[in-house]
Order: structure tokens, then sequence, then C-alpha cells
């Protein structure tokens, strides 16, 4: 993570914001990142909880289930 002023002189730009810097490929925005990421892994199928609480994370052979906030889900397929 790189503080506002050092990306500034990295990037001889006004970027005028902390980041992620890559010498050879230049800024990330850490919040534009993380969204599109997130975008991206509900377009594969993630199912995104906001605002909840797991209580109870259980294995189960070759998958979880979880108990979310008096819900039970089950996923597969996770590492």
């Amino acid at each position: 993570m790189v503080h506002q002023d050092e990306m500034n002189s990295l990037c001889g730009l006004a970027i005028n914001q902390d980041g992620l810097f890559y010498p050879q490929a230049g800024w990330l925005s850490p919040t534009e990142l993380t969204t599109n990421a997130l975008k991206y892994a509900q377009q594969q199928g993630l199912k995104l909880l906001f605002e909840h609480q797991v209580t109870q994370l259980t294995s189960q052979q070759q998958h979880w289930q979880l108990e979310v906030t008096h819900q039970a889900t089950t996923y597969k397929n996770t590492t």
C-alpha cells in the first residue's frame, strides 16, 4: 500500500489517493479492484451476504455448511 503523496510521485500524476503500485504495471485503486473482483466473482456464481453473522461453520465431507443468522446454507466445491 502506497500513500497518496508517494503514489503521485511514482506515477508522475496527481492520483491523490492511496493505492497499490506495481512497478511494471502502474497503479490500482483498492476500492475499484475490490468492487470489480466481487462483481466478477458474482458472475461466476459467488453468493454474497452482507451484514449477516455466521453463527456456525461445519465441514461435511465435500462441502461446507454455514449457519447464517437463522438460515442454513450449504456451499459445495469450496476451498
